[in-house]
């Protein structure tokens, strides 16, 4: 193997000199090669051979572009020479005379893209979007999604942020678009409503990308729903104190507030037995019932039970002048349609002489618990885990054998029902708490015979349990055993207008927690209080989860300008939308990107 060697004599060094290294007999040796100056001289010769080279190029550039200018104003020796062969090809070749299209594109952060660009997306009424788009990112940089504008209903992205892939499949959903969205959004007499919105994704190099779509509501006849519940008359109230008892109940302005767009005076009412014999009582062509009591209701002994059926039936949206959309019958993969829809509601009407309440007969879990209608209260707590299904469940009878409606309520907000629970039936209940939910909660139930009520209330105490990677630990209690895991599913508004935190405090708001992260924030961006600014959006669980692990941020400190605009060079929040960059996107023009099929003129 050759090796060279380098010899130190005062103070010079003389070099390189190789050698080489051998074996003979076992044993290691050298042998001497020579001296490697003709080497280095070849080197030295090449290092200069390839600057003349570069250098006559170099001149050769600035002489031919010097001909061109002088081609261009054709004067002097100079320009006499550049329209002369062969410089005359040179000058053609390397310049011209007119304007050059050059598309320009930073090398170093590729933009972010939209592989998936739908125009229109379809959406039923009582339905929500769910549209699946897919992004692309050459860096795979964590992107943030938008929309714009702001108004009639949000747009949602799951993920979003993305997680840092070079494809992402990102899901575009809303809440459930309903009756109110196609009214608020309806031109003439059209069976649909168009909402244009624009879509947009960006990186953290200001490097962005958007397309128009027009999510289009497609109307459809819904069914002119209602519920009566039990009622009674009580005949006991008439003879003391004189008044006549009756039932009154207005059916058809019930419809028009619940969003009915048949008129009233247009509906079809008719009130008859459950069976569909004819009743006794009548409901008026504007669905009124009015039933006045008094004993000749009264078939044989101290009351009777008048098991009744109100229908009601409207017009389609043909007879209604609407003009269908071309694509209405996708909807009937829903069950849904134009035609006229009809709908029924049973209910109980008893007519007494003297009402009595009814009586829930017994309830599961029984010792840890407080029966109104006995007094009897029991100092025990049901206590579980957030993560358990909880089993409840009552029996009720009612002296005048009234079928009964029973109300479900936790933390006094109405949470099921069962309706005509009559002696030996059973009304089940089944709850979940949630993990990442603790503390002292109650479980009510409410028996009533439409006038008088009996109720038993139940006191929870619930055990914290720890959702995240999906695990879900043992119940504790009586009313458990079950498991369950809820995947969040959150999406939030667009972020609100940003506010001077000071001016907030002021007011009073937002809280000390949130003003001490905010005022931190504020302090390492070096923003001073007339800058420290506050943003906050809605954010909602479309699973109901009832908790918080995959929550998004909803607050966040801002740049704070008192007039927000598209030429103060801060990427903000204004007129009911958010900028996508600096100055553009959202509520100004849209930003450019690489693929608006934009030319700069040089």
């Amino acid at each position: 193997m050759a090796h060279k060697k380098y010899i130190k004599r005062d103070g010079k060094v003389f070099g390189p000199y190789l050698y080489q290294n051998y074996r003979e007999n076992g044993i290691t040796k050298t042998r001497y090669l020579g001296i490697a100056k003709e080497r280095k001289k070849m080197q030295v010769n090449l290092f200069w051979i390839a600057g003349i080279i570069i250098l006559i190029f170099l001149l050769m550039i600035g002489g031919i572009f010097f001909l061109g200018i002088a081609a261009e104003r054709g004067s002097g020796f100079a320009g006499e020479l550049a329209s002369k062969p062969p410089f005359d090809f040179l000058t053609k070749l390397f310049t011209t005379s007119s304007p050059v299209n050059v598309f320009v594109q930073i090398i170093g952060n590729s933009p972010p893209e939209f592989l998936t660009r739908p125009s229109e997306i379809l959406v039923c009424e009582n339905n929500a979007v769910d549209e699946k788009i897919l992004v692309g990112d050459a860096e795979g940089d964590i992107l943030d999604l938008l929309f714009s504008p702001g108004t009639g209903f949000a747009l949602f992205f799951n993920p979003n942020p993305t997680s840092g892939e070079v494809l992402t499949n990102v899901t575009l959903y809303t809440r459930i678009l309903n009756w109110n969205d196609i009214k608020n959004s309806r031109e003439g007499s059209n069976g649909w409503a168009i909402y244009p919105k624009t879509i947009s994704v960006r990186d953290d190099s200001e490097a962005s990308d958007y397309f128009p779509a027009n999510i289009t509501i497609i109307e459809v006849n819904n069914p002119p729903e209602f519920d009566i519940g039990v009622r009674t008359i009580d005949l006991i109230k008439l003879y003391l104190k004189g008044e006549e008892t009756n039932f009154y109940y207005d059916l058809g302005s019930e419809l028009m507030l619940n969003g009915e767009e048949t008129l009233k005076q247009d509906l079809v009412y008719n009130l008859t037995y459950q069976n569909g014999s004819i009743s006794p009582f009548n409901i008026s062509n504007l669905g009124v019932i009015n039933i006045s009591g008094n004993e000749s209701y009264i078939l044989s002994g101290n009351f009777t039970n008048y098991p009744l059926r109100a229908c009601v039936n409207d017009t389609s949206l043909l007879a209604l002048g609407r003009i269908l959309h071309a694509n209405i019958s996708l909807c009937g993969n829903y069950g849904l349609n134009q035609e006229a829809k009809r709908y029924c509601d049973n209910f109980t009407l008893t007519i007494t002489k003297e009402n009595r309440p009814p009586k829930i007969t017994s309830y599961n879990p029984f010792n840890i618990s407080f029966h109104e209608g006995t007094n009897e209260s029991f100092n025990r707590t049901l206590i579980v885990g957030g993560t358990d299904i909880l089993y409840f469940n009552l029996t009720a009878e009612d002296s005048d054998w009234t079928p009964l409606d029973v109300y479900w309520y936790v933390d006094n907000v109405s949470k099921g029902d069962y309706k005509g629970l009559e002696k030996n039936n059973v009304s089940k209940f089944e709850y979940l708490f949630g993990c990442g939910i603790s503390g002292y909660h109650t479980v009510q139930a409410i028996v009533t015979d439409g006038l008088l009520n009996d109720s038993v209330t139940w006191n929870v105490t619930v055990k914290y349990a720890d959702c995240s990677g999906g695990v879900v630990t043992d119940g504790g209690g009586g009313g458990g055993g079950g498991k369950l895991y809820c995947k969040e599913k959150w999406g939030c508004d667009e972020w609100m207008q940003c506010e001077n935190l000071y001016e907030l405090i002021e007011k009073g708001w937002p809280g000390k927690d949130i003003e001490l992260l905010i005022k931190e924030r504020c302090d390492l961006l070096n923003y001073t209080k007339e800058f420290c600014g506050f943003q906050n959006r809605i954010c909602a669980d479309f699973n109901y989860c009832k908790t918080g692990f995959e929550k998004p941020p909803f607050i966040k400190e801002c740049y704070y300008t008192k007039n927000p605009n598209c030429t103060d060079n801060i990427r903000n929040c204004h007129n009911g939308s958010c900028e996508v960059l600096t100055d553009c996107g959202g509520p100004c023009e849209a930003c450019p990107t690489c693929n608006d099929i934009l030319l700069i003129q040089v």
